[in-house]
């Protein structure tokens, strides 16, 4: 299956991608290991924490989307509406290229497995959005609680369950995480993306699990930057705008390294209100300086890694926890600011609104 950016162009364009589930075993190869990640000490990041903003389900599909998304936590209905958009455009009808079927797109043979008969009617039809719609839930949720069992700690459950959807749950594994081939980092980002902006109510919260008070800037940041978990680090990359190729170490990776990633959840956060510098340095010296005891999330936290200076930059959630853009080689994710690592760190907080 593509992520949204391909197929929910494809699906407008009376084409239909290549199909949930039908190509997920095959991108077990080439599976790049991930660098071991430490526990997510928010817990619950990732499990359903916003509302279905349920004016942009259909409605005749929208009772189906509630239940099946009541039916784990890592599949609530944000994320279930963002997969419809993205397999079929909402069109029960539709065959892919290669026999992906209805309107969550299973392949036959996942189908036979997974459908079920939902609205009662004898059959199992997987161009019946009831059927469709549930057993897309029921799949979900065995791929959530399949990768659950590999006891991955520190990534995202939601987007664990993602990855092991597109890429099927065998690569999740040998990943430890969420494999980086470009087609499953493009899925779970563009799926996050769709349900946080288009599928989760405005003011209830996001798919992260991070609750955003209604008007509260510093939760807009924050809801920004979990947009790019998983984007890889790329020394130089990144813009107002999103991931862009780096240089130097960063040369041919598309991505953000730490200043930038910062940059680029401000800005959009703001809708284009408020730039911040480029770099780590200048970001050190603009703002408004914040006393640790003031400390609010969404709030950039900044430190002196190495002496003699401020040289990396990350966003804080709360309590001890930041989300930023680590090194070269790793992706934008959750650290613990009290490890030893970055609790032994001089560090600057600064305010940007």
């Amino acid at each position: 299956m593509r992520a949204v950016s391909g197929a929910a162009k494809a699906a407008a364009a009376g084409v239909i991608g290549v199909g949930m589930l039908g190509i997920a075993f095959l991108a077990i190869i080439g599976a790049a290991l991930q660098d071991d990640q430490k526990p997510d000490p928010l817990g619950n990041i990732g499990v359903a924490g916003g509302k279905l903003n349920t004016k942009n389900v259909p409605k005749e599909f929208l009772p189906w989307v509630l239940k099946a998304g009541a039916m784990c936590p890592e599949a609530p209905p944000p994320i279930i509406a963002a997969q419809i958009e993205a397999e079929s455009n909402w069109d029960p009808t539709v065959t892919s290229p290669v026999g992906a079927m209805g309107i969550s797109q299973f392949m036959p043979d996942t189908w036979r497995e997974w459908g079920v008969d939902a609205d009662g009617d004898g059959k199992k039809d997987a161009y019946t959005a009831a059927d469709g719609i549930m057993s897309q839930g029921r799949y979900d949720c065995y791929v959530a609680g399949k990768v659950k069992s590999y006891g991955i700690t520190g990534v995202d459950p939601v987007r664990l369950m993602l990855g092991g959807y597109n890429a099927g749950p065998e690569a999740v594994r040998l990943a430890r995480g969420i494999p980086r081939n470009s087609e499953t980092q493009g899925y779970v980002r563009d799926i996050m993306k769709l349900a946080a902006t288009k599928y989760t109510a405005p003011g209830s919260g996001t798919t992260t699990g991070v609750p955003l008070p209604s008007g509260d800037f510093g939760g807009r940041v924050i809801s920004q930057a979990s947009l790019g978990l998983g984007i890889p680090y790329s020394w130089g990359g990144g813009t107002v705008n999103g991931p862009s190729p780096g240089f130097a170490q960063g040369a041919g990776t598309v991505g953000f390294d730490c200043s930038s990633f910062v940059m680029w959840a401000i800005y959009q956060a703001s809708k284009g209100a408020i730039t911040v510098p480029r770099t780590t340095e200048d970001q050190a010296r603009a703002g408004q300086e914040i006393r640790p005891e003031d400390m609010r999330p969404g709030d950039v936290v900044l430190f002196s890694l190495h002496g003699g200076g401020y040289d990396h930059v990350g966003i804080y959630v709360g309590g001890t926890t930041m989300i930023h853009a680590p090194k070269t080689g790793d992706v934008v994710k959750f650290a613990d600011m009290s490890d030893p690592y970055y609790g032994s760190k001089s560090r600057m907080i600064r305010r940007f609104w």
